[in-house]
């Protein structure tokens, strides 16, 4: 076989290997949840996790802080599965509370500070009005049907805290929006555990969401 022919096959190689990368390289990663299956899950969590949020409330009530802006800790049972994923969690709690319209759930995917700072910056007191209308505005009035998720990647191919959700609406519409989270401690039972909670501006993924379905 002479070198010029084993050359071209090399290149040929080459090319094929950079279009089947291009191909499947978007979808590496990506991770979807079944809405229906989310929705139940978080649902049953929260009803079992009851007792704790009602201590949570009345703790932060206590020490005056506001409580209708808090979030639920959900509890880590011993007979919970290890092989969960924190950051999918967050995820779940935060497309629940847009499936079900449920400021509760929405807000508590969220950490405090940064949630309460976008809620502020509307001038309007009924700050429950405001959350319906953010929740309004990301599902689009309740029209998503399916989600996916990717844990973006960084150095030496390293998960990083920065997740790449892409929403598909019923009018076939998509939107990518990033959610950036940093872990939080949940002290309960003496157990200190951590978990994931987003931290940047719902309304950068507003203008997200509007610039990728206009």
């Amino acid at each position: 076989m002479s070198s010029k022919l084993v050359w071209s096959l090399v290149g040929g190689l080459f090319i094929v290997g950079i279009s089947l990368y291009i191909f499947i390289s978007p979808t590496l990663g990506k991770h979807s949840l079944d809405l229906e299956e989310t929705q139940n899950e978080v649902l049953a969590e929260i009803e079992k996790n009851n007792s704790y949020v009602q201590e949570t409330t009345e703790f932060i009530e206590k020490n005056g802080g506001e409580a209708e802006i808090g979030f639920f800790n959900p509890t880590h049972e011993e007979e919970e599965s290890h092989d969960s994923d924190p950051k999918e969690e967050v995820v779940k709690y935060f497309i629940t509370g847009l499936l079900k319209n449920d400021i509760d759930i929405f807000l508590s995917s969220f950490y405090p500070d940064s949630i309460s700072k976008d809620l502020f910056k509307i001038d309007n007191p009924d700050k429950f009005a405001v959350t319906e209308d953010i929740i309004k505005k990301i599902s689009r009035n309740g029209t998503i049907k399916a989600l996916d998720y990717k844990v973006n990647k960084g150095f030496m191919d390293q998960e990083t805290n920065t997740i790449t959700l892409s929403i598909t609406y019923k009018d076939n519409q998509k939107a990518d929006i990033n959610l950036e989270l940093m872990t939080v401690e949940d002290i309960h039972d003496e157990e200190v555990h951590q978990m994931y909670v987003i931290t940047n501006s719902v309304w950068d993924m507003i203008d997200q969401i509007k610039n990728s379905t206009n």
